[in-house]
């Protein structure tokens, strides 16, 4: 089995891992982890029996867990993406060593100024990971064969749904998959106080809330229904549901997801040029 190493062991990094132990894609034994701090590393080892770690507030961290690991995650802030670039490249073998990115915004033409020859591939997932209902949008470097972005795809296919597209279409999936679970909880949010105004305890609505959400994406997904469809399956003549959908369009509620998006979308921009 492949060593993982992920360099980064924040919330996103720790969403891919331990989705990855929880299920049986790989045990605790075959993943690294770095971190700023021996703390963070000690609480990682406890939370996480058999997981290797290593800190990386130096470059001697950096090369150990690069030297330890056969496939590498960055999985860090895009403003602390090109000095951990620079390091691991001293250490990268091409001919073993394969490097995925999960720096939002950061495209693999950049990235490959740094990692010169050793494959690449870039990811974007999402927090769901973490329960095995993530999305991460996947495409390779100009070094990554076909078989090694199939790899990838497996790894993250453990995890949820797992696309390949252009790379120019990733910022896109940004802002709706990666950006969207934000979206969705204020969207729940107010469906949950709706019903605690309504009489219902705050634990129940939130229940109820998010279970319906739940249940709609697996109807579009499962049943491959149409949102549209799905809509009008539940709206009856002159119904209650039409006179409720009816005030979320004179409220602009579709053009205001999006527009969250789009905005999701031109601040991840910003932040990848900030980074440069």
């Amino acid at each position: 089995m492949k060593t993982i190493g992920f360099i980064g062991g924040g919330k996103m990094g720790e969403a891919i891992f331990s989705g990855l132990i929880r299920t049986g894609a790989c045990s605790a034994g075959d993943i690294a982890v770095s971190c700023r701090t021996n703390e963070k590393c000690g609480v990682l080892e406890a939370k996480y029996p058999g997981v290797r770690t290593y800190n990386t507030s130096g470059e001697e961290g950096v090369a150990a867990i690069t030297k330890d690991s056969d496939v590498l995650v960055i999985a860090v802030h895009p403003g602390e993406g090109n000095a951990i670039m620079e390091q691991m490249e001293k250490y990268l073998d091409p001919a073993r060593h394969l490097v995925v990115s999960i720096m939002a915004g950061v495209t693999t033409d950049y990235m490959e100024t740094f990692i010169k020859k050793t494959p690449l591939v870039r990811v974007m997932p999402n927090t769901p990971l973490s329960v095995g209902e993530g999305v991460t949008g996947i495409c390779g470097g100009k070094n990554a064969s076909p078989e090694q972005v199939e790899e990838v795809v497996s790894m993250f296919s453990n995890l949820g749904l797992a696309v390949v597209l252009p790379e120019k279409n990733i910022e896109a999936l940004t802002g709706v998959s990666g950006c969207g679970p934000a979206f969705c909880a204020q969207f729940l949010c107010g469906l949950a106080d709706a019903g605690v105004a309504l009489g219902l305890t705050r634990d129940i609505a939130i229940r109820i809330a998010a279970q319906t959400l739940a249940g709609t994406g697996k109807m579009v997904l499962e049943g491959n229904v149409h949102p549209e469809v799905l809509k009008d399956g539940v709206c009856s003549p002159g119904g209650s549901t039409i006179a409720g959908c009816i005030y979320l369009e004179q409220n602009a509620v579709r053009g205001a997801a999006a527009g969250a998006v789009q905005a999701a979308v031109n601040r991840v921009k910003a932040v990848a040029e900030e980074a440069k």
